[in-house]
């Protein structure tokens, strides 16, 4: 069976496409067609309802959800999501009243059955700000930044729709990453030496490429205006009540986070690097907000043998693998650089908002790499 074939197939079964890799198809889809009458507009109403009258008059005015009402397939339920995601998250930040005597059940109610049907948590997360929020605006083969769309924001900011529009790009050039990973994973044993220096070699270089357009989020996210206007949205909650569901307990949940997109967590899985187990149990916990299938993804590449297979390699192959896995340091490193900028210039008690101190989840996370290359 052809190769190419095989890995499609294999990246298909966990929601994933060699092209695109984690980012949904059509990349270009219509996510308002799939909301509900008079819900619609949040796209355009949500960033300007700034002050929390008119925003609580908003939510008030919005029609109930009815059970008729819920989507019936995934793209619907995703478009839901990230509309509910992101009205709640902008009522906990605008109405002082939500974080102390819950989100309104109206709100609640339907967020949390939609979060029950895709198997995430009910809380903004990386699919619903990043995966189903971008979009390629280009007819053609274009594939640069400037083909990059944003559906929804919290804020008329461009510094936010930057935010998501770089990390949407990254999970794009990330597919070549999947693609590369799957290759290695396929291959019967690393007697076959060239192919995995070459194959390795690729993941380098694509690593470079996405370290550049880390890079670029400096270009138009101000650090001021992420930290102080955009950051609260994005973070989650502790002991939130939901109204309208009996008997549920109030909840707690991390807020977005880079460690809950499948690509980096793949390339420690899939290159033997920081694993949960040896580096940090923030990493495991994240996996619960990531996509199922994509969640599943990292868990294969995890029980597969080709991370043992590359640690105990030797020659042009070890050498190979300690390039990318060098590469891969150097991501960490400029995320660590990326963190002090955007968060603890401004608080360096701050947590991220995933919830904790970013800087030592990342430098706990690099040092076990380290580690695991001196072996």
């Amino acid at each position: 069976m052809d190769l190419s074939f095989q890995i499609e197939r294999l990246l298909n079964s966990f929601s994933m496409t060699s092209e695109w890799g984690c980012i949904p198809l059509p990349s270009n889809w219509d996510h308002a067609r799939y909301l509900p009458n008079k819900w619609k507009d949040y796209i355009e109403v949500l960033p300007n309802s700034l002050n929390e009258r008119s925003y609580q008059k908003w939510v008030n005015d919005l029609p109930d959800l009815r059970p008729e009402s819920l989507p019936t397939d995934r793209m619907a339920w995703e478009a839901w999501m990230r509309m509910l995601s992101m009205i709640a998250h902008a009522g906990l930040v605008r109405i002082s009243d939500w974080k102390e005597h819950g989100v309104p059940a109206r709100i609640a109610v339907p967020w949390y059955a939609t979060a029950q049907e895709l198997n995430r948590p009910t809380v903004i997360g990386h699919p619903s700000l990043v995966l189903f929020n971008g979009k390629h605006l280009a007819d053609s083969d274009d594939y640069s930044l400037a083909s990059v769309g944003v559906d929804g924001q919290f804020l008329p900011d461009p510094d936010e729709a930057w935010f998501y529009r770089i990390t949407w790009q990254i999970e794009r050039l990330g597919a070549f990453i999947h693609v590369s990973l799957a290759q290695l994973a396929l291959m019967k044993d690393a007697g076959e030496e060239d192919a995995f220096v070459s194959i390795l070699g690729g993941i380098d270089r694509q690593l470079a490429i996405v370290i550049s357009m880390l890079n670029r989020m400096y270009d138009g996210c101000d650090p001021a205006v992420f930290y102080h206007k955009i950051r609260p949205y994005l973070s989650g909650f502790e002991g939130l009540q939901f109204r309208g569901l009996e008997g549920q307990p109030r909840l707690t949940f991390a807020g977005g986070s880079a460690a809950q997109s499948s690509l980096l967590q793949a390339l420690d899985a899939g290159l033997g690097g920081a694993s949960p187990e040896s580096g940090h149990p923030f990493l495991k916990e994240m996996r619960a907000y990531m996509d199922p299938g994509h969640r599943s993804w990292v868990a294969w590449l995890e029980a597969h043998p080709l991370g043992s297979c590359l640690r105990k390699s030797s020659g042009p192959v070890r050498q190979a693998w300690l390039e990318t896995l060098e590469r891969v340091v150097q991501f960490r490193n400029e995320h660590l650089k990326m963190v002090a900028t955007y968060i603890l210039q401004f608080s360096e008690k701050a947590p991220g908002t995933g919830g904790t101190a970013p800087d030592v989840f990342l430098r706990t996370v690099r040092n076990r790499t380290r580690k695991v290359m001196d072996q």
